[in-house]
C-alpha cells in the first residue's frame, strides 16, 4: 500500500529519485533527455496531477520510450499527447521479459497512479532504455568511470554517503530491527547537505571526530569536493535564472 499524502521530505528519502536524475545527468546527451536538477524532479513529482507542473516528467518518459527498441516503428509518432498507450505496450511486453509486476495490468492511466509507483515506472523504464541495440556503442563515448556508482564511504555507524551529481549529498542509513527471530536491515534515504554550510559544517564536524573512519570520510570531504562546492552552487543558480 502506498501513503495518500505525500510530503517533500517523503520524496527526498526515496533513493529512485536521485538514481533516476543522475542515469538522465549522465545520459542526456547520448539519449537526447531533458536536462534538470534533482530538485527538479522531486518537485515535478510532487506537482504529481498538476498537468501545468509536469512537463518534465512527460517529457522525459517520451525522450526515453522513443528510444527503446520495442517501440522502434513508433518512435516519431509518441508524443506528450499519447505517450500513455506506448508506455503500457513497453511494459506489457518488458515485464514479462524480466518476470516482474506490471504496474498497467489494469490499464490505469500513469497520472492516476501512486507517486511512488510513477516513481518505480521512471526508474525501470531507465533501465529498459539500456537494453537498445546502440546503447554499447553510444556508451563507448563515456569513460568507464562515470558509468560506477559507489559510495564515497561510511562513517562509525556504518552509514553510507551518497554522491551523484549537482550540489547534494545523501546517507544511507541502515536500520537493524529483530522480526520473528530474523535480524532485517532496512535503508533509509535522507539529503544531508543542502547548502554550501551544509558541505562545510559536515566536513568539519567528521574531521573532529576520533573515528578513523569519520576522519577519512573528511578527508574525501575536503579535498575532492569543498574546492569545487562553489562553483557548482554558481553554475546552478545560473542555470535556474536563464531558465
Amino acid at each position: 500500500m502506498f501513503p495518500t499524502f505525500i510530503s517533500i521530505l517523503d520524496i527526498q528519502s526515496w533513493w529512485e529519485v536521485p538514481c533516476v536524475a543522475h542515469f538522465c545527468s549522465l545520459f542526456s546527451q547520448i539519449f537526447n533527455l531533458p536536462d534538470f536538477h534533482i530538485e527538479d524532479l522531486e518537485e515535478a513529482l510532487l506537482a504529481d496531477g498538476n498537468e501545468s507542473q509536469t512537463t518534465l516528467l512527460s517529457d522525459l518518459i517520451v525522450s526515453l520510450l522513443r528510444g527503446c527498441d520495442i517501440l522502434q516503428n513508433s518512435r516519431q509518432h509518441i508524443h506528450t499527447s499519447n505517450y500513455q498507450m506506448f508506455l503500457r505496450r513497453l511494459f506489457r511486453k518488458q515485464c514479462q521479459v524480466h518476470n516482474i509486476e506490471n504496474p498497467f495490468d489494469s490499464d490505469t492511466d500513469f497520472q492516476l497512479l501512486p507517486l511512488r509507483r510513477k516513481l518505480e515506472i521512471l526508474h525501470n523504464l531507465c533501465y529498459f532504455r539500456l537494453e537498445s541495440k546502440n546503447v554499447p556503442e553510444l556508451l563507448d563515448k563515456l569513460e568507464a568511470d562515470s558509468l560506477r556508482i559507489e559510495p564515497l564511504g561510511y562513517d562509525d555507524k556504518d552509514s553510507a554517503y551518497w554522491y551523484f551529481f549537482g550540489t547534494r549529498l545523501y546517507r544511507e542509513d541502515y536500520l537493524k530491527s529483530e522480526k520473528k527471530h530474523k535480524l532485517k536491515c532496512d535503508a533509509v534515504w535522507q539529503v544531508i547537505c543542502f547548502t554550501e554550510d551544509d558541505w562545510t559544517n559536515l566536513a568539519a564536524k567528521l574531521k573532529a571526530s576520533t573515528s578513523r573512519r569519520n576522519r577519512a570520510l573528511s578527508k574525501i570531504l575536503y579535498e575532492n569536493f569543498l574546492p569545487k562546492i562553489p562553483k557548482l552552487f554558481k553554475e546552478k543558480e545560473d542555470q535556474r535564472r536563464r531558465k
